[in-house]
């Protein structure tokens, strides 16, 4: 049986150290071994980096295989470099625009999350 865990709120300073001990202590709590240990989901922090470096030590496992890196920040992150590049005022539309940018916005939310990103890649891969 799998079960998600999800973390109480972090008292103290927000370290990769102190954060580890936070789900040691989980572990312990509910008898989770090696072989029974799943997946952790986290972002990019250096944070989770520390933490994720000193659980793979004290449990024994490599964190390489036990990280799944979560996917939409990550797409956040790429789309916002896309779109906005260094600048992001650079993209700030006069009051004339906003007609066409409610626009744009009702088209998206017909297709959706998905349909957009489609639409991103394919302009993306247009020569």
């Amino acid at each position: 049986m799998d079960y998600i865990l999800a973390l109480p709120t972090q008292l103290g300073q927000h370290s990769g150290i102190n954060y580890a001990e936070v789900i040691s202590n989980i572990f312990n709590t509910f008898k989770i071994t090696k072989e029974r240990l799943g997946y952790f989901i986290t972002n990019n922090a250096y944070t989770n980096n520390t933490c994720l470096d000193y659980l793979a030590v004290k449990f024994s496992f490599n964190k390489a295989y036990r990280r799944a890196r979560y996917a939409y920040y990550i797409l956040n992150l790429v789309t916002q470099q896309l779109m906005f590049s260094k600048n992001k005022e650079a993209f700030e539309n006069e009051d004339a625009n906003i007609p066409e940018e409610e626009e744009f916005l009702e088209q998206w939310q017909k297709e959706g999350p998905l349909g957009t990103l489609y639409d991103l890649i394919n302009s993306i891969n247009t020569p």
